[in-house]
């Protein structure tokens, strides 16, 4: 059995790791990203991100995911009214968000793995309205 060396194994977890987390780093233009929602196709991240015409909360979450739903709760009462919030479900489902959240979902799961480092989830980007991240908060 031919074994990789454990140099190797290193060396390939620390390229990994250090292509990810430079991926949607503050500075950078976020990442676009094909989303389904309310049964419809066609909607692009950078796209949602441009109508919204102000800053962005964009939150990524799992809707079985327990820290997701204190978050979500968390969000909910702070009346964050000058900011718009874009909620991308991570899973094929979706669950009920405040009316005045643009909620959708990640159309392509390799896609997102591709465009995003989610180590874990909630996971939240303060976007402008150019697409620039000011922040990013994973918990």
């Amino acid at each position: 059995m031919n074994r990789i060396p454990e140099d190797d194994i290193s060396h390939i977890r620390a390229r990994y790791l250090l292509d990810n987390i430079s991926k949607n780093r503050p500075g950078q233009r976020i990442a676009d990203l094909s989303l389904k929602g309310k049964g419809q196709e066609g909607f692009t991240l950078h796209g949602l991100i441009g109508d919204c015409g102000t800053e962005c909360i964009v939150l990524f979450y799992d809707p079985d995911c327990d820290s997701c739903d204190e978050m979500i709760a968390k969000l909910s009462s702070d009346g964050n009214s000058s900011y718009r919030i874009i909620a991308i479900s991570v899973t094929d489902m979706n669950k009920s968000l405040p009316k005045s959240w643009i909620s959708v979902r990640a159309d392509n799961p390799e896609e997102l793995e591709n465009a995003f480092y989610l180590s874990s989830l909630p996971s939240i980007y303060t976007v402008s309205p150019s697409g620039i991240i000011k922040a990013y908060h994973n918990f």
